[in-house]
């Protein structure tokens, strides 16, 4: 009788995983190689790695509101995802992750990954609004970043002639508003 090779399915995941909002492009990028290491020493193959950059997180966690989001997708055995999620807790700065199944039944060696895909690129966060801090978060203090954002708005409505009362044009040119007169009462005897 003939031995049968049996093929070894593997399975596709995501991951995707959270991290502190403070770190720089160059911390994150080293959590994201050491996970790709951690795939390629479990026998897996990477197929894609996004960086989503800073969100809003739908809820508070460990006192931040928001986070640096990162997914990859990833072909391996069963034993990848225990060894990832392991790794994954390691790192204090990872407060977040969730691994999902996407496929079963396939083999890594057939799969084509576009090298593009499996690099790291960072995201531009010059646009992006700052962490609010305690106070502005509290509404005790107005967030520098909301005031230019309404004034902005304010001043590009005003130039394109909507909303001209004087309230509105005071409030751009960084003077407070004319009091309205106060009507007179007229006293009876």
């Amino acid at each position: 009788m003939a031995m049968q090779e049996q093929t070894r399915w593997a399975r596709e995941y995501e991951t995707v995983y959270v991290v502190d909002p403070r770190l720089d492009q160059d911390e994150i990028k080293n959590i994201s190689n050491r996970m790709v290491e951690v795939i390629a020493k479990m026998n897996g193959k990477l197929t894609r790695l996004d960086h989503w950059g800073r969100r809003k997180l739908a809820y508070r966690t460990q006192n931040k509101t928001r986070g640096f989001y990162l997914c990859m997708r990833y072909l391996g055995y069963s034993d990848i995802v225990a060894e990832l999620e392991r790794n994954l807790r390691m790192q204090d700065v990872v407060f977040r992750f969730q691994t999902s199944r996407l496929r079963d039944k396939c083999t890594i060696d057939q799969e084509q990954v576009d090298p593009a895909n499996i690099e790291f690129r960072p995201v531009d966060l010059a646009g992006e609004e700052p962490e609010p801090t305690l106070e502005q978060q509290l509404g005790l203090v107005e967030s520098s970043y909301a005031s230019r954002q309404r004034l902005s708005e304010r001043a590009s409505a005003a130039e394109d002639g909507e909303g001209s009362d004087d309230a509105d044009v005071a409030v751009t040119q960084g003077t407070s508003p004319p009091e309205a007169p106060t009507p007179a009462t007229e006293e009876s005897n």
